[in-house]
């Protein structure tokens, strides 16, 4: 890891301080999602725990929550044909929206920041400091980078009110519609 910076400009403070925002936010929506694993499980929260963190990722750990949840909630009334309940609808909604926020997640969590400051003379860039999260080079090697854009404090905002969004909204899916299955 590259060393801090000696010194550290306005621009750098406010775009840590989202990236920050980000991952303590997505530490509550980790939080909301264990919530919902063990009213499912319908077990001693230290079982729900090792279950929960015996699951290495937090992909895999939405994958085994939403089997849980598919499991508790109503089944169509005709195995063939049958329409989802519309409280299923909600889960797959809102775990569609958690699987969509997941790539910011993974890159804002592993990959690297990099700032630039532009030297006098750069015209309207003179004195600018560019912030931004960017692909490593070294995961550039798999050639699949091309089309990713870096993560800019923007980006960063958008991200942090969709993640508490999430947050609150897997806070009222567990106390509103999943309650109404698993007591």
């Amino acid at each position: 890891m590259p060393p801090p910076p000696v010194k550290i400009t306005a621009s750098e403070i406010e775009f840590l301080m989202y990236v920050g925002y980000c991952i303590t936010t997505w530490a509550d929506v980790e939080e909301k999602l264990f919530d919902i694993l063990w009213k499912c499980l319908k077990c001693p929260p230290e079982q729900a725990a090792i279950v929960y963190y015996r699951t290495p990722n937090l992909d895999g750990r939405l994958s085994l929550t939403d089997e849980l949840v598919k499991h508790a909630l109503p089944k169509p009334k005709r195995k063939s044909g049958g329409h989802p309940h519309p409280d299923v609808k909600q889960w797959n909604e809102l775990e569609a929206k958690f699987r969509q926020l997941l790539s910011v997640r993974r890159r804002i969590a592993h990959h690297p920041f990099h700032s630039m400051t532009f030297p006098a003379g750069h015209g309207l860039l003179s004195g600018y400091t560019s912030v931004q999260i960017w692909i490593s080079e070294e995961e550039k090697l798999r050639g699949k980078a091309d089309a990713v854009q870096p993560l800019l404090l923007g980006d960063l905002k958008a991200h942090h009110i969709l993640i508490l969004d999430l947050a609150s909204s897997l806070a009222i899916f567990a106390e509103t519609t999943l309650a109404k299955y698993v007591q």
